[in-house]
């Protein structure tokens, strides 16, 4: 089964779990959402809805692991998306 799953980093829960087929782009924005509406209040995602730049948590894909990339892993805080 291919699939990208979706993990709180800070005590491992499972957020979700996407079908594969959804890209790489797509993920890494509800990633992002998911972080946010997590650690935000009410005011700041609004405040983040009109401003996109502003919002202080940014997407990291590719990451590196001892100096091989690995792709098709997205993190945002303590967000983490990657595809089995």
């Amino acid at each position: 089964m291919n699939a990208w799953l979706i993990t709180w980093e800070c005590d491992g829960d499972i957020v979700a779990i996407l079908s594969s087929r959804k890209s790489e782009a797509t993920v890494a924005e509800l990633v992002k959402f998911l972080y946010l509406a997590s650690t935000s209040t009410a005011d700041e995602l609004a405040y983040y809805a009109n401003r996109p730049n502003r919002i202080p948590y940014k997407i990291k894909n590719g990451e590196m692991i001892n100096g091989i990339p690995h792709g098709e892993r997205i993190t945002c805080g303590q967000f983490k998306a990657l595809r089995l």
